[in-house]
């Protein structure tokens, strides 16, 4: 199949394309029609023949011809790789590492082909844009290997996107693995070498994820917003009155994503309005999928019901009956692990923002960070006028004996620079406290601080106790955080420690104030962050509980948020050289 070459051509090769439907499949095809709005001839090339989509115009070029998918064990970039090279011993592994670099090796020589096959089916020309939307060391190095083979390549020019990172967990951590990124460093290396004799760009999903990249060579990775689709007003379908609120888990179900976890969601919110009628959940899952792990008298209380308590969707469904599924939400929910996710965008995230949905996120990650920097904003508007109460502080002592969870090990200096505690008397009047901790230090992303307050009678008796979790932030070195008192509360004790390591508390300042507020103030604006799964359930009923403030809040954000996160906007910054992003992503 040939393409006519009196245009300039958009190529965009994704070999990880084996199936209609998801987000991947959704981005190639859009990038695709806005490449041809641009007056580019777009053309297709992937693991699978997708002719019998109607998604993807019959007049389109379309070359199957890539084999295997950029992820997989034998990828440093893949969920499962850390796994891939354990073993029960030095010989378990030693063979384990054998395979992965013979199995890396195949891969490697097979995109070549793949790239060779494809071009000399289709020529490149000067004016012509290859983009590789979703890029692991894997496709990097056998694109590498085909240019070193065809300089020709050359003549086009080259934009690579990537949309994760090949260490597990979040900076703190990536200097003590940096030996397992050792494949990817090795292809940055040669791309390095080349960066002067072919135009080729390269781009990642979030800044958390460009400054990762960025630390592994002198090749500049540049942050470009992933696009999202959402409706034509951007707006999610209103719940019609009496009807339940729709808690919805979008997307591929994955382990990372929390799959395996839906049934103790089930179980968690069955007293907090899924017996009751007032709130449903929705979910995706593939056909086939095992059952939810429910206990039999829960299996049983959830039949004849209607509305049903859980509506289960298949996975993938078409790009209309997705959008007609983020349309039915009213809370959009995402348990993902937060290490994981420390650097990854989650385009469901934005699909619920920009539709005006609020969000439940994890904390400690991109996502969490998103959150709370809107929150924050909110907070810092809604306190500017009120009045602080003058309150009495708790000796240290006093503070230091109460059972809070904040728990390290050690003991004397060791545990004065890690857990960092306070208490106060509640003075009469007051509703909420609001506690602002200003960062002296870090001043880059990945070091987060776990704030937890107990608050408790005149008898000593725990009331309640939350924990919330604080981020550094861009613009100002203030976090702020908001607590409702109990009506009954008598003294607050709070410790403040660092939320996933066992070193001192980052140099700041603790400044906490009491106020006396008219009405109930919620936690929040666009969504609530969740430091464990414990949480997911309390933040569900705050987001109930005042939902059309939440509701109100998103769709502000949303509608400034769309427009950063368009088609448009993606395709611009890859075919004109002097467009760079915003490096915001808060709207």
């Amino acid at each position: 199949m040939e393409s006519d070459t009196s245009m300039s051509r958009f190529v965009l090769i994704d070999n990880s394309l084996v199936e209609m439907g998801g987000h991947f499949f959704s981005h190639a095809v859009r990038v695709l029609h806005a490449a041809h709005d641009l007056g580019l001839d777009p053309v297709l090339a992937t693991n699978r023949d997708f002719k019998l989509s109607r998604e993807v115009p019959v007049e389109w070029p379309l070359y199957a011809t890539f084999r295997y998918t950029a992820l997989g064990r034998y990828s440093e970039f893949s969920v499962a790789a850390e796994g891939a090279s354990g073993g029960e011993n030095k010989k378990d592994r030693y063979w384990q590492r054998i395979r992965r670099s013979v199995g890396l090796r195949k891969r490697v020589r097979s995109f070549t082909r793949s790239c060779k096959d494809l071009f000399q089916r289709l020529p490149l020309e000067s004016s012509d844009h290859v983009f590789l939307p979703f890029c692991t060391e894997i496709s990097l190095l056998g694109l590498l290997r085909y240019m070193a083979y065809h300089p020709r390549a050359a003549i086009a020019t080259w934009h690579l996107y990537y949309h994760s990172f090949c260490l597990p967990g979040r900076p703190p951590e990536w200097s003590a693995k940096g030996q397992q990124a050792v494949v990817m460093k090795q292809a940055l290396r040669q791309a390095e070498r080349l960066t002067g004799s072919i135009r080729i760009n390269f781009y990642a999903t979030t800044q958390h994820l460009c400054e990762g990249l960025n630390r592994l060579s002198r090749v500049r990775f540049s942050y470009l917003p992933y696009p999202v689709e959402t409706t034509t007003d951007g707006s999610s379908r209103p719940s019609p009155s009496g009807l339940p609120l729709r808690l919805v888990l979008a997307g591929q179900p994955r382990s990372e994503k929390g799959a395996a976890f839906c049934g103790e969601l089930i179980t968690s919110l069955w007293d907090r309005g899924l017996a009751a009628g007032e709130l449903q959940l929705r979910l995706q899952q593939r056909p086939g999928a095992a059952s939810l792990d429910l206990a039999p008298e829960l299996h049983r209380a959830m039949l004849n019901r209607d509305p049903a308590a859980v509506e289960v969707a298949s996975y993938p469904l078409s790009a209309r009956d997705y959008r007609e599924f983020l349309r039915s939400a009213d809370i959009g929910l995402l348990m993902y692990d937060s290490a994981a996710y420390y650097a990854r965008i989650s385009s469901v995230m934005l699909e619920f923002l920009c539709s005006g949905v609020p969000v439940i996120v994890p904390a400690g990650c991109w996502m969490g960070e998103v959150v709370a920097e809107a929150n924050a904003q909110y907070l810092e508007r809604v306190s500017r006028d009120w009045k602080p109460i003058a309150f009495e502080a708790l000796p240290v002592g006093a503070a230091q004996r109460t059972d809070l969870r904040c728990r390290v090990t050690g003991d004397g200096d060791d545990l004065q620079r890690m857990v960092k505690r306070g208490g106060a008397r509640v003075p009469a009047g007051a509703s909420v406290w609001l506690p602002t901790f200003r960062w002296e230090q870090p001043k880059s992303r990945g070091t987060y601080v776990c704030l937890e307050l107990q608050q408790t009678d005149r008898c000593g008796n725990t009331l309640d106790r939350w924990s919330v979790m604080l981020h550094h932030r861009d613009s100002t070195p203030a976090s702020p955080a908001l607590f409702r008192l109990h009506k009954e509360a008598w003294e607050i004790h709070w410790s403040m420690r660092d939320a996933y390591a066992e070193i001192a508390l980052p140099p700041g300042q603790l400044d906490a104030k009491f106020f006396g507020t008219d009405g109930v103030i919620p936690w929040g604006a666009i969504g609530l962050t969740a430091i464990d799964r414990s949480q997911i359930a309390d933040l569900v009923s705050e987001i109930s509980n005042h939902h059309r403030h939440y509701r109100e809040s998103a769709r502000t954000y949303g509608n400034a948020l769309r427009l950063r996160h368009t088609v448009a906007e993606h395709l611009s910054q890859l075919v004109d050289p002097v467009y760079e992003a915003d490096a915001r992503h808060c709207a």
